[in-house]
């Protein structure tokens, strides 16, 4: 009885296959036999030295959150939605309306909690319009879902990461103990689910596309100031060898073709 409960209970677990993939060398969507064997395996090798640290820091173990997942994640965790089932099974059989059952406040209020109650949220400084968009584009490993306590903010955390690269202004950050901490996400970073990506130019297919963090740091990736642009678009080398990101965003020179 112990074992299937324990068998069905690490069937309902989710773990993100991206991440696993690199931390496990294979995509787990669930904690299972191989996915505890491969874990314990590497702690071990980890704690003897033998195999290399993940970098816990990078990018691609962290999500992108906004306003819209807090939104959600206030809508649908256990206290709410016990509170509004409790409200609406208090007044369904008395009710003559729809609306006496479901008031406007029902989901106004934990959406309004989301701005008002949120250790993420603050008023964006208005001192001119450019201020203003650049809060728009703040981020901090703060908050809901991130690190509770200015205390418990390892200095590694607060230090520029190589999948900094294009996704995180390396310059643009408090002077204060929040320094690392809070941070600005360029202007071309948009949010597909929970990941950033950034545009960049793919050469084999001759197109732009958006690409994550771990896209990023998997491919040579020439940087921007290694290329001029002919007038249909196409980026030209100024030079045979080009400076390029190579993997894990170590800065390399290279051939443009290998980009």
């Amino acid at each position: 009885e112990a074992e299937k409960y324990f068998k069905e209970t690490m069937a309902q677990s989710e773990m993100r296959p991206d991440s696993t993939e690199v931390t496990l060398g294979k995509k787990f969507d669930f904690v299972d036999g191989d996915a505890l064997s491969r874990a314990t395996t590497k702690m071990i090798g980890v704690e003897q030295g033998d195999i290399k640290e993940d970098d816990r820091d990078s990018l691609v173990f962290k999500d992108l959150r906004g306003v819209g997942d807090f939104a959600q994640d206030k809508l649908t965790n256990y206290q709410t939605t016990r509170s509004i089932r409790n409200k609406m099974l208090r007044k369904i059989n008395t009710a003559r309306t729809i609306r006496d059952v479901v008031k406007f406040d029902t989901f106004n209020e934990p959406v309004r909690q989301t701005f008002s109650k949120n250790s993420a949220a603050e008023v964006a400084p208005q001192v001119n319009p450019v201020e203003m968009v650049a809060s728009s584009m703040k981020t901090t490993i703060m908050g809901p879902g991130g690190i509770q306590s200015a205390q418990s903010v390892m200095d590694e955390a607060k230090l520029i990461n190589p999948s900094h690269l294009g996704f995180l202004d390396p310059i643009h950050t408090p002077e204060s103990e929040k320094t690392g901490v809070t941070s600005y996400l360029p202007l071309s970073v948009t949010k597909k689910g929970k990941e950033p990506q950034i545009p960049v130019f793919n050469v084999k297919s001759g197109k732009m596309e958006h690409v994550g963090p771990k896209k990023f740091l998997g491919a040579n990736v020439v940087m921007p100031d290694q290329v001029s642009w002919d007038k249909k678009g196409k980026p030209i080398p100024v030079g045979a060898s080009v400076k390029m990101a190579a993997k894990d965003n170590e800065v390399s020179k290279g051939k443009f073709k290998d980009a």
